[in-house]
């Protein structure tokens, strides 16, 4: 889950590859696919996710915990949600 988060991070932020987070952990180029491919999540070194989660303003708890893809949708579905309510009350009210 870590990964997913971390590739879930870096695609929803401008600016920023997966690369840049590499390099700002101070590991290889590739190294968050090939801990990925291996399976060897739970052995990513508390420091590295301190980083990223320093890196996108998230808790070290979310990154490890959550699944923040999941978290991300519901919000999105909710707004969305949320603004056709709105422009349903909107035409109901102009009736």
């Amino acid at each position: 889950m870590i990964i997913s988060n971390i590739m879930m991070l870096v695609k929803n932020t401008d600016g920023i590859r997966i690369q840049d987070v590499e390099r700002q952990c101070g590991v290889a180029q590739g190294y968050f696919s090939r801990v990925n491919n291996k399976g060897t999540e739970r052995k990513i070194p508390i420091g590295i996710i301190a980083t990223v989660s320093e890196i996108f303003n998230v808790s070290i708890d979310d990154l490890v915990n959550k699944n923040l893809f999941y978290e991300q949708r519901m919000k999105e579905l909710q707004d969305e949600i949320d603004r056709l309510r709105k422009e349903q009350d909107g035409r109901v009210n102009h009736s």
